[in-house]
């Protein structure tokens, strides 16, 4: 099973009893939403530092794309749990997530 699909097992795991809400995902990937800020913040203050002003811009616009794109793809996942949450076969994936070692 490769790193993508234990992330993917690891959020059914995580969500299996609780709403899929748009603060919950933001919290379940708080990891990578904090180091895209912390990337963006770093490329614009850079930018700023050096005194390109335009490249500052377009780097802010970048990465506040990235941010927007991320939390519309949260959104959609949200918005279709309830019918994955019917359609999961629960005990197959606790099995998955224990030959894996991700903890049912």
């Amino acid at each position: 099973m490769n790193r993508a699909q234990k992330r993917q097992l690891q959020a059914y795991i995580h969500f299996r009893d609780k709403r899929m809400s748009l603060p919950a995902l933001i919290q379940f990937n708080w990891r990578i939403f904090s180091l895209v800020a912390a990337a963006g913040v770093g490329s614009v203050g850079s930018m700023l530092y050096f005194h390109a002003i335009f490249q500052a811009w377009v780097l802010a616009a970048a990465y506040g794309a990235i941010m927007l794109r991320d939390i519309g793809q949260c959104i959609r996942w949200s918005r279709t749990w309830p019918m994955t949450n019917e359609l999961l076969d629960w005990a197959k994936v606790e099995r998955l997530a224990l030959e894996n070692n991700l903890g049912a």
